[in-house]
């Protein structure tokens, strides 16, 4: 993990050298849309762009997972299953101009998260989070339509469970926390 965190700075170190010296570049001015993928750590998201104009785009990023599973905790193999979790975002995004091909942005929005895991014979967990957050990052335009770039993330959520154990048992809880995501990588196209 640490080498994949070294290789990853590295690269936004390159990025913002490279892109000092480069023509400036972005989306189009007619450019309306945008497609993003962001992987590392956490599930891999996709987003959504729509921008008002070259510098600001509003964002929608949706992540989904589901996992289901036999013979669970040592469980007789017909016992099964599952878990799953569904990722919810609408943020405000705007990007500054650098002279370069280089553009870094503020991204600041809501977000919301549900998982469960349901399974036979066995305790089932339901919880969701609500919160605001707030990205850093910056993308590295090769043309109007591809870029190339990193992001990292600080949240703030409430979040509320509710674990369910054989026999009618319930157990409820709530919390309040803050989160600082590692970098993850972004991939872009522009249309």
């Amino acid at each position: 993990m640490n080498r994949l965190r070294c290789q990853i700075s590295l690269a936004t170190v390159l990025m913002v050298l490279i892109g000092v010296s480069l023509p400036a570049q972005g989306p189009m001015p007619g450019t309306k849309w945008g497609a993003e993928l962001a992987a590392g750590v956490g599930p891999t998201t996709a987003w959504l762009l729509k921008f008002r104009s070259p510098d600001v785009a509003w964002t929608l990023g949706v992540a989904a997972n589901v996992q289901n599973s036999t013979g669970v905790g040592g469980a007789q193999p017909e016992n099964t299953a599952t878990a799953g979790a569904l990722f919810l975002s609408v943020g405000y995004r705007g990007y500054r101009q650098l002279g370069s091909a280089l553009r870094p942005f503020t991204e600041i929005g809501a977000q919301t998260t549900y998982s469960g895991f349901y399974g036979d014979n066995v305790a089932s967990v339901h919880l969701w989070s609500v919160g605001p957050y707030l990205a850093l990052g910056a993308s590295y335009f090769f043309n109007s339509h591809v870029s190339l770039g990193a992001s990292g993330t600080l949240g703030a959520a409430y979040a509320r469970s509710t674990t369910s154990v054989g026999g009618g048992g319930r157990l409820r809880t709530s919390s309040f926390g803050v989160s600082a995501n590692a970098v993850r990588l972004l991939g872009a196209v522009y249309f």
